[in-house]
């Protein structure tokens, strides 16, 4: 309980001093698809224990902030390891255009509904019947540093005829967002 007290605090403490600028990324090329894989092979275990395959595709590089950017992915592939259920997927796809990276995070499990889907980024907010552990600050922190690095994320379903399965997609310029 200690622990889970200590991390929820540690939590808003970051969170606080990133929505008011007090936390500036830095600027270094990153490999997306290397940090993808340093933290698949970090939740390989978990994932393995659900029995769910996680799949990693594409590449593009981007200048940012390395751990602002893994600790994002980390926290939304927590998340999808969370929620998918068991002998599911997690399919993680990086693609770049020009200015741009595009990464998709897809799961199977069940997804937001839409009226959900803005709220969800507000601290400690928990979506109605959520009985997955956690504080509700995840999402919060994920769209935080992403914002800090000048990317956008959105949520939708993966199946929209059948509402499911989660789909996660942050768009990321390529170049510096200090340099913008």
């Amino acid at each position: 309980e200690y622990q889970r007290l200590a991390r929820m605090v540690a939590d808003m403490l970051f969170l606080a001093k990133a929505d008011h600028g007090l936390i500036l990324p830095s600027t270094e090329r990153i490999a997306v698809h290397d940090e993808a894989q340093a933290l698949f092979d970090f939740y390989e275990a978990l994932a393995e224990e659900k029995q769910v395959r996680l799949q990693l595709i594409g590449t593009a590089e981007i200048t940012g902030d390395r751990l602002m950017l893994r600790r994002a992915l980390s926290n939304l592939l927590s998340n999808a390891i969370r929620y998918t259920p068991e002998g599911g997927k997690i399919d993680l796809s990086v693609s770049k255009e020009i200015g741009f990276a595009t990464l998709q995070i897809q799961d199977s499990g069940p997804g937001i509904a839409e009226a959900e889907r803005e709220r969800v980024f507000d601290a400690f907010y928990r979506t109605p019947g959520s009985e997955a552990p956690g504080s509700g600050l995840g999402l919060s922190i994920v769209r935080s540093l992403l914002q800090r690095m000048g990317a956008e994320i959105g949520l939708g379903f993966v199946d929209e005829s059948h509402r499911c399965g989660l789909r996660v997609t942050i768009r990321m310029p390529t170049g510096s967002p200090l340099s913008n």
